[in-house]
C-alpha cells in the first residue's frame, strides 16, 4: 500500500549496504562500478552467499551478545564477498564469467569443499550461529 517511490526505496535497502563495498572497490582498483558490482553479484550467485546471509539475518537474537554476534557474522561474509570480488577483478578478465571461471580454476578443491559444505548445511534440521560461523570461515579459506 506504500507508494512506488517509498517501495522502491524500501525493496532496494538490503543493497545499499553492498552498494558502499561495490563503490570502495570500485574505488581502490579504479574500475567502474559497474564492473565491481557484476563481479560481485556473480560471487553472491555462484557460492550462494544469499542463502548464507537469509540464514545469518535469521538467526534468533535474545541479548545484546547475540546480536552483537550476528552483526559480526553478517560483517564477515561481506568482507569476504568483497575479498572475492576482488579477487575476480585481479584475474585481469573483461567478462565476469571467464573471470570467475579462470579464479575457480586456481580453487577447484576448496570450492567443492566449500560445496559439500553448504550441501550439508542445507540438509541440517537446525541451523544456528557455529553453523554459519563455519560457511563464513569456508569462505575466507577460500579467498
Amino acid at each position: 500500500g506504500l507508494p512506488g517511490a517509498w517501495a522502491r526505496l524500501l525493496a532496494g535497502l538490503p543493497y545499499w549496504y553492498r552498494a558502499l563495498d561495490i563503490v570502495a572497490l570500485a574505488h581502490a582498483r579504479r574500475k567502474p562500478w559497474e564492473e565491481v558490482a557484476r563481479r560481485h553479484f556473480l560471487v553472491e550467485r555462484r557460492l550462494e552467499l544469499d542463502w548464507i546471509r537469509e540464514r545469518i539475518e535469521g538467526l534468533p537474537v535474545a541479548g545484546h551478545w547475540q546480536a552483537t554476534a550476528r552483526i559480526g557474522l553478517r560483517e564477515e561474509l561481506y568482507r569476504q564477498q568483497r575479498r572475492l570480488a576482488d579477487a575476480l577483478l585481479a584475474t585481469g578478465e573483461r567478462d565476469p564469467d571467464e573471470a570467475f571461471a579462470r579464479w575457480a580454476e586456481e580453487r577447484t578443491s576448496r570450492l567443492e569443499h566449500f560445496a559439500r559444505v553448504l550441501i550439508d548445511m542445507k540438509a541440517s534440521p537446525a541451523i544456528d550461529h557455529a553453523t554459519l560461523s563455519v560457511a563464513v570461515q569456508e569462505l575466507h579459506k577460500i579467498a
